[in-house]
């Protein structure tokens, strides 16, 4: 049986699943003002992120339309979706408008819609997981099981050197006022199990929250036997490897794989952000 993944462009997709036909990446649009970016695999994150931090406003993002997911479900007889956490953006429910519309007229093939309850690396780490559970000759049963089960357990976490963008496009909702700029305090992000961004600590200095971060993670991984990491990286491959190596003096992983932000994670994250999935 034929399938085929669905990343919306939240997912930082690695070479390895960029370069197969199956995984095609649905993306979201990014505006500075009236400039329009596709975040596509035509989009320089870099040149975005420059332009980003030459924009005075509020940088926006929106979200694919039910018909930009709808277009794919007829090239394989499984499609699964991965979107960015619904409580972050309307993906999730731009993907389940186009799976009704889709039932609703045809309904022959087999869809699965999965709300990553996270972003970024989290997306990649389960689209990994499908590509292996395929490569093992699951079927579609199997995979939404193993795909679930993953998604249960996994964490998103993060650091960033600044959270302002999420903070300015209501992405953090209830958050309380613990940031402390003057200070230098930099908070280390996770996702509850709804997919909310809280925080789940804070250190002083960039490096502290590092090694938090690398802590926090190592933690999650010893309690749940993970043995896959996604590391996503906003213009700073040094600061992921330094944490990479963190990670691999407290556990044995079996896979890592250190990929850089794509558009949307860029505009959330900014310059020298790092996003975990484990």
């Amino acid at each position: 049986m034929s399938y085929l993944i669905l990343c919306d462009s939240g997912a930082d997709l690695t070479d390895e699943l960029k370069a197969k036909e199956e995984v095609i990446k649905v993306p979201l649009s990014l505006m500075l003002g009236d400039e329009v970016f596709v975040d596509d695999e035509n989009l320089d994150a870099l040149d975005f992120l420059q332009k980003m931090k030459n924009y005075p406003d509020t940088p926006k993002s929106a979200c694919p339309s039910p018909e930009d997911y709808l277009k794919h479900f007829e090239k394989a007889d499984e499609v699964y979706i991965i979107t960015i956490s619904s409580k972050l953006s309307a993906s999730y429910n731009s993907a389940k408008i186009a799976i009704d519309m889709y039932h609703e007229e045809k309904g022959k093939n087999k869809i699965y819609l999965i709300d990553s309850k996270g972003a970024a690396a989290s997306q990649t780490l389960l689209a990994n997981k499908i590509v292996e559970l395929k490569n093992a000759g699951a079927n579609y049963d199997e995979t939404v099981k193993g795909v679930e089960e993953l998604n249960a357990k996994k964490q998103t976490t993060f650091v960033l050197e600044t959270l302002e963008n999420l903070r300015k496009n209501g992405r953090l909702t209830g958050l309380k006022a613990f940031i402390a700029e003057a200070l230098n305090i930099k908070p280390v992000m996770t996702t509850d199990k709804e997919g909310n961004i809280i925080k789940a600590d804070q250190a002083r200095g960039i490096n502290k929250a590092c090694a938090l971060l690398a802590d926090l993670t190592a933690k999650h991984a010893i309690e749940t036997g993970s043995k896959a990491l996604v590391i996503s990286h906003c213009n700073c491959p040094e600061r992921a490897e330094k944490i990479k190596a963190m990670l691999e003096e407290k556990h044995k992983f079996e896979k890592v794989d250190i990929v850089p932000t794509g558009g949307l994670a860029t505009l959330y994250a900014a310059e020298g952000g790092i996003i975990i999935g484990c």
